[in-house]
């Protein structure tokens, strides 16, 4: 079966541009241009922009999901690549996490300020002095 952009896009949720986009990286099979010059997907762009979707939901970049895709199209390799990736995606998530945990507890010192003015203003002294959580 063979499917539209538009068609493409409803059935993954996919904005239409993405899609033309991922195509044009090579993160999907390039469509078939017929003569009327409409672009036909087949059915693995389905499979493929489904993959990309849960990859990105995630939080892979797409050169983390290019390596994934190219391991999943070669599934006699070895599958160290996938679980490294995994890996270091996980450190990154650890990390992301220790990082809005300070920003949660800063945020939370900072409220129920309950001054009159700016000046003792629990929440502007915090921000003067609070060290970049970046």
């Amino acid at each position: 079966m063979a499917y539209k952009i538009s068609e493409l896009s409803k059935i993954t949720g996919i904005n239409p541009e993405t899609i033309r986009y991922y195509e044009k990286i090579g993160a999907i099979d390039k469509a078939v241009r017929h003569e009327n010059g409409y672009r036909h997907f087949s059915k693995t762009a389905v499979e493929q922009l489904e993959f990309i979707k849960t990859c990105r939901s995630l939080g892979f970049n797409m050169d983390e999901i290019k390596s994934l895709n190219q391991l999943k199209q070669n599934p006699n390799q070895s599958c160290a690549v996938a679980d490294k990736l995994a890996s270091d995606h996980l450190q990154q998530v650890e990390e992301k996490i220790a990082q809005l945990q300070q920003i949660k507890t800063l945020l939370q010192s900072m409220g129920n300020c309950q001054q009159d003015s700016v000046d003792s203003c629990k929440v502007i002294h915090s921000l003067q002095t609070s060290p970049n959580l970046s």
